[in-house]
C-alpha cells in the first residue's frame, strides 16, 4: 500500500494517496484491531507536508520538452475529456488515435500530453516520426525523446527498454503509419516497462495486442467555423465577418468535411480572397488550396501532399481500389464495392485501417464512406477508366432501384436503403443523361419515380422524368410508356392536371406501341384522378374501371385495390357515401393483412374523411391519427400533409384552436419542403380548420401558433 500511495502522490493525486492510507487504517482496525505501522504513518505525514524527499528522482538525461503549439486548439473538449479518462485506466496502455490525414490527430495528441502530464510521475515525451521512413529508425527517435543514451555494444531497443523499466511515462509517437512494421518494438517496450503508456497517432489501425483505438472525427460545424475564423483573423485581425460571410464560411467548412488541416489551409487564403470567392474556388476543386504556412512540415504544405502521403503507403492494388471507389458519391455497400470496383472485404478493411475510408456504424449492412477531400484526390488518379467505371456504377444502381419493392411489406426497409444511396442514384442519373444513354436513364427514372413520390421530392422527380421522356423518343416504347405514366402521376401530385393528362395520353400511345399493359393501367389511373378532381365523375369511373379490369387480368391484386380506393373516392366526392365507405374498409383490410403501411394509411385517411363529414369527430381523429403515424414512419410527406389537415379539422371542430393552428403550420412546412402544390385531399378540410381556428383564437394568436409550428426545427 505504501508503494501505491507514493505512486499516486508522485502522479499529483495527493487526495487519492491519502484515501489509500485511510482505507488501510479502516481495514486493519476492522479485521485485526490494529493501527497502520510507523512506516505507513510516516509516509502519510510526508504526503501531508509535501516532503521533498518524496519527489521522484531526477534523470541525468531529461526527456525532451513537448513542443508548444503556436495556436490555440479549437474545440475537441469532449475528445480531450474522454482521452484523459482512457489513459488513466490501468488496462489502457496502447492508445491509437486514428483518423484521416489532416483530421487533427497530432494536435489532439499534444493536447492530451499536456492534459495528462500530472497523471504520470516521470512525465510525458513526444517521438515525432514524420520524417522517419525506416522502422529501424524508430528506436533511435524514441531514445532521443526519452533522454536515453546509447550503450556501446548493446542494441538500442534493449537500452531504451531497460532505461524506462521502472518509469511511469506517457510516450506519444506521432505519424506511426509509415513505420508500421515497428509495432513489435512498441510491444517490447510495453512488456519491459509496466508503468509505460503509449499514445500513437496513425492513419491506420495498428492491430497490436491490447490496442485501444480512438477514432478522430472531423470537427462539428460550429467548431469548424470557429477554427476558420481564428486562423483567418490571425492573417488579418482587422477583418470582421459579415452575416453573409459567416454563411459562406460554414459552407466552406462543410465542403472541406470539417478537416482541421483543410480548414486551416483555406483560412490562410482569407487575406487575399473573400469567403465567397474562396467558396467559389472550392466548388470547382477542393484541392485548389495550393500552399499553407511555410513553417508547417513539408507533408502538410498542401492538401494534396497530405492526401498523397496517405495514398503512397498503399500497395498498388490498394491504390487502384481507392481510386476506383471514388466513383461512389456517398459511400457504398460491400456488394457495390465488389461489383463496381472489385474491392473485397479485406481490401476495404485495409483502406479503413489507413483512414482513407471509414465504416458507417449505422445501418444493418456494412457501409464504407470516403471523405470528399479524399474522394476528389483519388478521382484524379482514375485516369482512363472513369467512363467505364461510371457506366458500371450506373448499371449497378439501376438494377438496385429496379429490385426495390416499394409497395410490399418491406417498403420501409427499401426506402431506407434508397435513402442511403440517394447521391449514388443521382450520379447514375447524371451519367446516363450526360452520355445520352436514353434506355439507362429511362430505367432509372422508372424505378425511382415512386421513391421520389413517397419521399415528397416531387420537384426532382418531375425534372428527372421530363428530361428522360424528352430524350427517350427513340428509345424502347415500353420504357417510355412507364416514364410517361410516372411523370403523369407526379404532375397530378403537383397540381398540374393539364400536363398530367398530356403525359398520360402520351403514355397510352407508347404503351400500345410497346405492349406495356402495366403502363396502360397507370395512365388510366391518372386520367381518372384528373377527371375526378374536375368533377367529371362518369369519365373518372370509366378510366378507373379500365385500370381495375387490366389489373385483374394481369393478376396485380395490389393495383386492383388501388382502383377500388380511387373508385371509392369518386363515389364519396359525388355524395355516395354508402358505396365509398365499404370500398375503403375492404381496401384497408387487404393492406393490413399484408402489412402494407402505405396502403393502410391511405385507406385510413379516406375513412377519417368520411367520419369527419358524417359528424363523427372522435372516429375521424382516431383514423387521421393512425394515418399520420404511418405516413410519418414511412416518410410519405405529401400524404402526411393530408393527415395533418384532417387532424387540424378535428381539433378545430372540438374547440381546440391552438393545436389546430399548429397542425396547419406543420402541414404548410411539409408542403414547402416537398415542392408540392398541395393537390387537395379535400378542399374544404384545411379551409374549415383554418377558419374555425381563427374564430377561436383571433388572427394574431392564430398566426403565432401557426408560425411556431411552421419553423424547420419542429
Amino acid at each position: 500500500r505504501g508503494q501505491l500511495m507514493l505512486a499516486l502522490y508522485r502522479a499529483g493525486r495527493q487526495a487519492d494517496a491519502l484515501e489509500v492510507f485511510r482505507d488501510a487504517r479502516r481495514s486493519l482496525d476492522d479485521q485485526l484491531g490494529l493501527e497502520p505501522g510507523e512506516e505507513l504513518r510516516s509516509l502519510e505525514r510526508g504526503i501531508l507536508r509535501h516532503d521533498p524527499e518524496l519527489a521522484p528522482p531526477t534523470r541525468s538525461n531529461p526527456m525532451r520538452p513537448l513542443p508548444v503549439p503556436r495556436t490555440e486548439l479549437i474545440g475537441r473538449e469532449r475528445e480531450r475529456t474522454e482521452l484523459r479518462a482512457l489513459v488513466r485506466r490501468a488496462n489502457v496502455r496502447l492508445l491509437s488515435l486514428v483518423g484521416a490525414g489532416g483530421s487533427g490527430k497530432t494536435r489532439l495528441a499534444l493536447a492530451l500530453a499536456a492534459d495528462a502530464g500530472d497523471l504520470f510521475a516521470d512525465g510525458v515525451a513526444l517521438a515525432e516520426l514524420g520524417a522517419v521512413r525506416e522502422p529501424a529508425f524508430v528506436a533511435p527517435t524514441v531514445a532521443v525523446a526519452l533522454g536515453v543514451s546509447e550503450r556501446p555494444g548493446e542494441p538500442l531497443a534493449q537500452t531504451v527498454a531497460e532505461a524506462i523499466a521502472d518509469r511511469e511515462v506517457l510516450l506519444v509517437l506521432d505519424n506511426f503509419e509509415q513505420v508500421f512494421e515497428a509495432g513489435t518494438f512498441l510491444l517490447d517496450l510495453l512488456g519491459a516497462a509496466p508503468r509505460l503508456t503509449l499514445v500513437v497517432t496513425s492513419r491506420r489501425v495498428l492491430h497490436l495486442s491490447g490496442e485501444q483505438v480512438f477514432t478522430v472525427q472531423p470537427l462539428p460545424d460550429d467548431d469548424a467555423v470557429a477554427l476558420f475564423l481564428a486562423r483567418a483573423q490571425a492573417e488579418d485581425a482587422t477583418r470582421a465577418p459579415t452575416p453573409d460571410a459567416l454563411d459562406d464560411i460554414g459552407e466552406i467548412c462543410r465542403r472541406l468535411d470539417g478537416l482541421p488541416l483543410a480548414i486551416e489551409l483555406a483560412a490562410a487564403r482569407a487575406r487575399l480572397l473573400t469567403p465567397r470567392q474562396l467558396l467559389e474556388r472550392l466548388r470547382e476543386s477542393v484541392t485548389a488550396l495550393a500552399t499553407g504556412p511555410r513553417d508547417l512540415p513539408a507533408r502538410q504544405q498542401t492538401l494534396r501532399d497530405t492526401l498523397a502521403w496517405s495514398v503512397a503507403l498503399l500497395e498498388p492494388d490498394e491504390r487502384r481500389s481507392l481510386t476506383e471507389l471514388s466513383i461512389f458519391s456517398s459511400g457504398c455497400s460491400l456488394p457495390a464495392a465488389s461489383r463496381v470496383a472489385g474491392a473485397d472485404l479485406d481490401r476495404l478493411a485495409t483502406l479503413v485501417d489507413h483512414s482513407l475510408l471509414h465504416q458507417d456504424p449505422a445501418g444493418e449492412e456494412p457501409r464504407f464512406l470516403m471523405l470528399e477531400t479524399v474522394r476528389e484526390y483519388a478521382a484524379e488518379h482514375v485516369r482512363g477508366r472513369r467512363s467505364e467505371l461510371a457506366q458500371m456504377h450506373a448499371e449497378y444502381f439501376a438494377e438496385l432501384a429496379e429490385e426495390a419493392d416499394l409497395r410490399g411489406p418491406n417498403q420501409g426497409l427499401w426506402l431506407e436503403r434508397l435513402d442511403r444511396e440517394r447521391d449514388n442514384l443521382r450520379s447514375a442519373l447524371d451519367h446516363a443523361a450526360a452520355t445520352s444513354d436514353a434506355a439507362l436513364e429511362l430505367r432509372l427514372v422508372n424505378a425511382l419515380w415512386r421513391f421520389w413520390w413517397l419521399r415528397g421530392e416531387l420537384a426532382e422527380a418531375r425534372s428527372r422524368l421530363e428530361h428522360a421522356i424528352a430524350g427517350g423518343s427513340d428509345a424502347d416504347f415500353s420504357l417510355l410508356a412507364q416514364a410517361c405514366a410516372g411523370g403523369a402521376g407526379i404532375a397530378w401530385s403537383q397540381g398540374d392536371p393539364t400536363r398530367a393528362q398530356e403525359l398520360a395520353h402520351e403514355g397510352l400511345r407508347a404503351a400500345a406501341a410497346g405492349g406495356n399493359d402495366v403502363a396502360t393501367l397507370y395512365c388510366h389511373t391518372v386520367l381518372g384522378l384528373t377527371e375526378k378532381d374536375a368533377r367529371n365523375f362518369e369519365r373518372a369511373r370509366e378510366h378507373l374501371e379500365k385500370s381495375a379490369s387490366i389489373s385483374l387480368a394481369l393478376g396485380r391484386e395490389s393495383d386492383v385495390n388501388v382502383a377500388k380506393m380511387n373508385l371509392g373516392s369518386v363515389a364519396f366526392d359525388s355524395g355516395d357515401y354508402a358505396t365509398a365507405v365499404p370500398l375503403w374498409q375492404e381496401v384497408l383490410a387487404y393492406h393490413r393483412g399484408r402489412g402494407a403501411e402505405e396502403g393502410s394509411a391511405i385507406a385510413l385517411l379516406n375513412l377519417g374523411l368520411a367520419a369527419y363529414w358524417l359528424d363523427q369527430p372522435g372516429e375521424a381523429g382516431r383514423q387521421f391519427g393512425e394515418a399520420e403515424t404511418l405516413f410519418d414512419r414511412i416518410g410519405f410527406r405529401e400524404y402526411h400533409v393530408h393527415a395533418l389537415h384532417g387532424l387540424a379539422a378535428v381539433a378545430a371542430v372540438e374547440g381546440r384552436g391552438e393545436p389546430a393552428a399548429g397542425l396547419l403550420g406543420r402541414a404548410a412546412r411539409l408542403l414547402a419542403e416537398t415542392g408540392s402544390a398541395g393537390v387537395p385531399f379535400d378542399v374544404a378540410l384545411a379551409r374549415n380548420a383554418e377558419s374555425t381556428a381563427r374564430e377561436l383564437l383571433g388572427d394574431e394568436a392564430f398566426a403565432a401558433a401557426f408560425a411556431a409550428n411552421n419553423r424547420r426545427d419542429n
